[in-house]
């Protein structure tokens, strides 16, 4: 593609879509790479199989995939062209009826995932349970074709839940261009309320609305945010290059830290810590490469301070229109000592931002700190904690976390 951006135009290739497993039905190999492509360049820790569950005497198969990040979710249905007509009317006929039946079908998963909770398997190999009506639905119908007919598909009068068609290259476009499942699942959900394109032409789309994401203004901030002394950075949603072409290290820091927190060995439910991997990954895919150098240079910053001594390094960044608060930092050592004082941290600056965002129902904190491992095994050690709403602290615990931390200079 050549793409304009300002006054300039530069290339962007767009890469096939992955490769299909020869040795299975072509839909069936459909559905598998699909479902790849959303675990490779997202978290497979979003993805949902296809499950089976009981209906009257037989067993019903709940859609073609899932993907669940937070409080967003995408039913997805996978459409095969199997022996495509040289004729263009036969295949543009096929292609929307297609796609209705597609739509018809995710409308069918969502009712059955709102009918009642309903244990799913991840990309991961971990068990799920989905409660559907906590989640806010697009339909995806992807379409397998190997000479895609140029023709648009209105979904819009199949039920009231937004719907969207896509081809299977342009799935994989979006996940290899954003590398973030909670970016792609809002994305869909925007241009599934925008009227209908010609099925293939999906990456045109996207780079006319990060264009127009670029135009648009920033977001109004609530007051309380400069009390909180933040530095505004305007970013747009759609970013015209790839995640990973500013900073191919910096975006994997960032990229590894979800990986430490999704294999990490957990005492929690397992949709609790979906929920903080839903959190941090949207955090603002312009803004992963800048933050993952960031953090391996305040990495190198705390190790270079003399033996016996501690340094903290932190960034906290509020997003979401002050509804989440993401804190990441770097300490030099990690014991139990040190594990505490990064607690204490985490619940006084929550309790700080919880006090300023009074009108958050809710507010969400989730707090990362990255220590260097001298063994050889691994380049850190992740910690995180993850803090919602009111804490219950009392006035004595709170001001001795203000004497621990808010009198010191280094990175509090």
């Amino acid at each position: 593609m050549l793409v304009r951006s300002g006054k300039s135009t530069y290339a962007r290739p767009v890469s096939p879509a992955l490769d299909l497993d020869p040795d299975i039905r072509r839909g069936t190999a459909a559905e598998d790479a699909t479902l790849s492509a959303a675990s490779i360049w997202g978290l497979p820790d979003f993805v949902m199989r296809p499950t089976q569950i009981a209906k009257g005497n037989g067993r019903r198969e709940v859609g073609d995939g899932t993907i669940i990040t937070g409080a967003r979710g995408a039913a997805i249905q996978v459409k095969s062209r199997e022996t495509p007509n040289a004729d263009p009317e036969r295949e543009s006929s096929w292609l929307r009826k297609k796609a209705a039946e597609g739509a018809r079908q995710a409308a069918g998963t969502i009712r059955t995932l709102n009918a009642q909770p309903v244990a799913m398997v991840n990309g991961r190999g971990r068990s799920v349970t989905c409660d559907g009506t906590a989640i806010d639905w697009v339909r995806v119908v992807i379409i397998d074709h190997t000479d895609l007919p140029e023709a648009s598909v209105d979904l819009s009068g199949l039920g009231g839940l937004p719907a969207t068609v896509i081809a299977r290259r342009d799935w994989d476009f979006l996940f290899e261009q954003l590398r973030s499942t909670s970016a792609v699942v809002d994305y869909l959900h925007r241009v599934a309320r925008l009227d209908p394109i010609p099925v293939g032409t999906e990456p045109a789309r996207y780079f006319e609305l990060a264009r127009a994401d670029e135009n648009t203004g920033p977001s109004i901030l609530p007051p309380w945010v400069e009390n909180l002394g933040q530095q505004r950075f305007t970013h747009p949603l759609l970013p015209h290059a790839p995640a990973t072409s500013a900073d191919t290290t910096g975006h994997t820091v960032f990229h590894v830290i979800l990986e430490d927190i999704a294999r990490a060995p957990a005492d929690a439910e397992e949709h609790e810590r979906l929920e903080v991997l839903a959190l941090l990954d949207r955090f603002n895919v312009g803004r992963r490469a800048e933050l993952g150098r960031l953090l391996l240079s305040h990495m190198d910053d705390v190790m270079s301070v003399p033996p016996g001594t501690t340094k903290w390094q932190f960034r906290r960044v509020i997003q979401d229109h002050g509804a989440l608060q993401l804190a990441f930092g770097t300490c030099n050592q990690l014991t139990a000592l040190h594990r505490e004082a990064f607690a204490q941290w985490a619940m006084l600056r929550h309790h700080e931002y919880s006090e300023l965002a009074t009108e958050i129902s809710e507010p969400r904190t989730v707090a990362v700190l990255l220590t260097p491992r001298w063994d050889g095994v691994r380049p850190w050690d992740t910690t995180m904690y993850s803090l919602r709403g009111d804490l219950g602290l009392e006035s004595g615990d709170i001001q001795r976390m203000g004497e621990l931390w808010n009198q010191r200079s280094a990175g509090s």
